[in-house]
């Protein structure tokens, strides 16, 4: 059975808490880690309860990196072999599946819109974590520069 999980960062500490996605309003999503769920009560007190910033919620993937982390939604990829080093990737879920978008195909037109190339996540390639894009925004900074130049 697939594990359905997420995480969200607090916005009392900032720490990432993972578990049950609860819901979320314009200011605050709330998570229940698993280990504070008692299903025999029927009841989950607002101590069991999590509030995290709603843009930093992210579901889990199903798939690790290479060093066995969990995949997240926000979370910023790079894959590579013998010392080359892919473009950094974003991971998101979009169409339906999850997958990432290279930053540096990003376009957003003047109308709004915003048009990217989608990959869904392949689990032959051996992608590492190096980061995500709440905790390390500087990543997609640095190579926005980049293309700037």
């Amino acid at each position: 059975m697939k594990t359905i999980k997420f995480r969200g960062k607090r916005i009392d500490n900032g720490e990432w808490v993972y578990g049950y996605f609860v819901g979320t309003t314009d200011s605050v999503a709330i998570i229940i880690p698993f280990d504070k769920v008692n299903y025999d009560v029927g009841y989950i007190g607002e101590s069991e309860c999590f509030y995290c910033h709603p843009e930093t919620i992210g579901q889990f993937t199903g798939l690790l990196d290479k060093n066995g982390n969990e995949i997240y939604e926000g979370d910023i990829l790079v894959w590579g072999e013998n010392g080359y080093k892919s473009t950094p990737l974003i991971v998101m879920f979009k169409h339906g599946a999850f997958g990432y978008t290279y930053i540096e195909d990003w376009f957003h037109s003047f109308a709004g819109n915003t048009n990217f190339t989608f990959n869904p996540l392949n689990t032959d390639i051996r992608f590492e974590i190096i980061g995500n894009i709440h905790d390390k925004p500087e990543l997609l900074k640095e190579q926005l520069k980049k293309l700037e130049e």
